[in-house]
């Protein structure tokens, strides 16, 4: 039986163009060395990923701040699944 580990994290972006800041609320989904990760209830890329676009002005140009500037969530659940 492998013990899945689901903790929220949250990741804050900025984007070059716009300079529009905000923060996304991701669930990583951690069994043994895999993780999945979700958005909205949707499977995503990794918070870190190219494929962020800015929510305001849609450009590509976004970078992920730094972890110290993102604010700490600590574990959110524990399930086992078979």
């Amino acid at each position: 039986m492998r013990e899945i580990e689901t903790v929220e994290e949250i990741w804050s972006y900025h984007c070059l163009r716009c300079l529009h800041i905000w923060q996304a609320a991701f669930q990583a989904h951690h069994c043994g060395e895999k993780v999945a990760w979700h958005l909205n209830g949707q499977a995503s890329m990794p918070p870190w990923s190219e494929a962020t676009s800015c929510p305001r002005c849609a450009a590509l140009q976004v970078k992920v701040l730094p972890r110290s500037a993102r604010p700490s969530v600590p574990r959110q659940e524990r399930t086992e699944r078979p």
